[in-house]
């Protein structure tokens, strides 16, 4: 049975910028849990009207990883366009990621290098 999102919450998460992160993997792993989530993450990206979305595999084994194209695949079915799928598994993760280095009070706890920067330094 999947679970019913409401609206209210999900508005003001949007308002304060939030992102709301999807994880493809159990909808590999079993019958049941494939069946949820593909209804949630339909629901959710209802709701979201396919913005504020991040897409990652939440794996627990390397079988559970998909290419970046299974994933758009997979985005699309749960309902987002072509363009916002390729946007939920590059850009969106990024901006995530930039948020919470920017981040004060989390400053520290992110940390982005780019590896030919990092190799100049050494």
């Amino acid at each position: 049975m999947g679970y019913r999102l409401k609206l209210p919450p999900i508005q003001r998460a949007q308002k304060l910028g939030l992102q709301f992160e999807i994880c493809y993997a159990p909808a590999i792993r079993d019958k049941t849990l494939r069946r949820n989530t593909i209804a949630n993450a339909a629901q959710l990206i209802r709701l979201l009207r396919g913005r504020d979305v991040v897409l990652s595999s939440g794996a627990d084994t390397p079988f559970e990883l998909r290419g970046p194209h299974d994933a758009m695949n997979l985005a699309i079915l749960f309902g987002l366009t072509t363009q916002k799928a390729a946007k939920a598994i590059s850009t969106a993760s990024r901006r995530v990621l930039d948020r919470g280095q920017k981040n004060s009070r989390h400053r520290g706890v992110i940390e982005i290098t780019r590896k030919d920067l990092k190799e100049k330094n050494v």
